[in-house]
């Protein structure tokens, strides 16, 4: 019977009727969206934890090498000359140059947009030496971010992603200059210093040491990735 002339019982009844329809029907609809929310939640906060362990083991590293760097600055080298045919002299802090957290990020975005298709290690650091190589020569300015930014010179976009591997390659490379600003021999260079120039063909970069020059570095040196 309906409307009116149900009775309390019958009306009872519907209601409950529907309460189990609900929670036979509809209730496992929502516990398994519930669910699968649930488990997109633990998967995203799973990546957030794998980044963050990456962070750790990039500030570790870089805590080293600054203190590795440091302590170049306070032990200077002897017999290490500044200028070609000097007798003689010491390292001290000038002759070092420990990069900034942003230097360091303007390299990993340049290695991004000139070297993240290549696989060897090699290669990409070559970009990197590339730059500290004109640094060095002053060609572009005296800085990282003189350099690395100058108009046309790299692929320098601001707004490029920071892939964790690209900035610790970055500490890895600057790490190694300054050891060899400091007198150390067999430092891990993949690109000679007279290498100021390179030009990709889609698949790999070609250095050279003169602008549109023909004979390009051919990898002798032994590489320490």
């Amino acid at each position: 019977m309906r409307g009116k002339h149900q009775t309390k019982a019958e009306r009872f009844g519907q209601k409950v009727g529907k309460v189990l329809a609900w929670v036979v029907i509809v209730s496992p609809v929502f516990l398994l969206a519930a669910l699968l929310i649930l488990n997109s939640k633990v998967d995203k906060l799973g990546e957030q934890v794998y980044q963050l362990q990456g962070q750790m083991v990039y500030l570790e590293e870089r805590l080293e090498s600054l203190e590795r760097v440091e302590a170049m600055e306070e032990q200077p080298v002897e017999g290490v000359a500044r200028e070609p045919n000097a007798p003689g002299s010491t390292i001290t802090r000038e002759d070092l140059y420990p990069p900034t957290e942003e230097e360091l990020t303007i390299l990993a975005k340049i290695v991004y947009r000139e070297a993240r298709g290549i696989e060897d290690k090699a290669h990409q650091a070559a970009v990197i030496w590339c730059i500290l190589n004109r640094v060095d020569a002053g060609l572009g300015g005296d800085t990282i971010t003189e350099v690395a930014t100058y108009p046309n010179a790299f692929a320098w976009v601001p707004d490029t992603p920071v892939e964790q591997e690209f900035l610790m390659l970055a500490a890895d490379v600057c790490e190694r200059w300054n050891l060899e600003k400091a007198g150390q021999d067999d430092v891990g260079r993949v690109l000679p210093k007279g290498y100021l120039y390179f030009t990709g063909d889609g698949e790999l970069n070609h250095f050279t040491t003169e602008w549109k020059g023909t004979e390009t570095w051919d990898w002798s040196l032994k590489s320490p990735y």
